[in-house]
């Protein structure tokens, strides 16, 4: 076998593996994201956590340290500190 065959065998062996690395990462992205989404139902800190920096964020509008600059996905804010 010529070299150069044995290179080309080797390029398409590391290309296969890449393939499958690819299909890992994203089935692992997946399921990372499911377990987060488990997370966010089953964590009673969570709501806690938010409400709170909600009316610390809120407190802070009023004193117009931050101002909020519009929503992510509709539902995430934006906050800026206000100049």
């Amino acid at each position: 076998m010529s070299a150069e065959e044995e290179l080309k065998r080797k390029r398409a062996e590391l290309l296969g593996e890449v393939d499958e690395l690819v299909l890992r990462i994203v089935t692992i992205r997946k399921q990372v994201a499911a377990i987060d989404q488990v997370i966010a139902i089953y964590d009673p800190a969570r709501p806690r956590f938010v409400t709170h920096v909600s009316a610390g964020l809120n407190s802070l509008v009023k004193r117009k340290r931050v101002r909020q600059v519009g929503a992510v996905d509709g539902r995430k804010n934006l906050w800026e500190i206000a100049a």
